[in-house]
């Protein structure tokens, strides 16, 4: 297993474990008393204490788990199959890696002069 591997294995690790956490925490019972122990702002308390606070921590968490999977899933294929490596599919490399045909390239046409001028 190379380097690169190894510390995508570890990432989705985390991604998978803080997605649980991050998902499930706000609505269990402990959640009171970490609250009341971490938050000295009452404003901050209230927030996260709200209906609101608790999705938006909870969807964080969904995107951590999503995130995760798609790691996951991109790592089984390379391994399988080959078609997509670590370095080529991760989010910032499959928006840098697409190439755009020539029939989807449209000229822009230059900028009209401050004077009006064409």
């Amino acid at each position: 297993m190379s380097w690169a591997a190894l510390a995508r294995f570890i990432f989705i690790q985390y991604c998978i474990v803080a997605g649980v956490l991050l998902a499930a925490a706000p609505w269990s019972l402990v959640w009171d008393r970490i609250l009341i122990q971490a938050a000295r702002n009452p404003w901050l308390m209230q927030s996260l204490d709200a209906p609101f606070g608790r999705a938006a921590i909870t969807g964080f968490g969904l995107i951590h788990l999503l995130w995760g999977a798609h790691d996951l899933e991109v790592l089984i294929l390379h391994r399988l199959g080959g078609e997509a490596g670590p370095s080529t599919d991760s989010a910032v490399g499959s928006v840098l890696a697409v190439e755009a045909s020539p029939e989807s390239v449209v000229e822009n046409p230059r900028p009209p002069s401050r004077d009006g001028s064409a």
